[in-house]
């Protein structure tokens, strides 16, 4: 749930501009590279505040790691 308001949060700060976001990927701890995170399945918009996509954490051992995100506009 913690990790789900801290995505919307930060996407809120791109709903400020009116670019529309067409593809946004996530990582935990390595960063693989642009392009070769994790897509997110969303329908592209210029308004993402509202956005929320379920994150796969099954296979993550329980402790500290780094959650990193990327978003691509037309």
């Amino acid at each position: 749930m913690q990790l789900k308001w801290f995505v919307f949060l930060s996407l809120v700060t791109f709903s400020s501009k009116a670019q529309t976001i067409e593809r946004i990927e996530y990582f935990i701890d390595i960063d693989p590279g642009h392009g070769n995170g994790i897509t997110a399945t969303f329908t592209p918009s210029s308004n993402v505040g509202d956005l929320a996509f379920n994150i796969d954490l099954s296979s993550i051992i329980p402790g500290f790691h780094n959650f990193g995100f990327r978003s691509l506009d037309n």
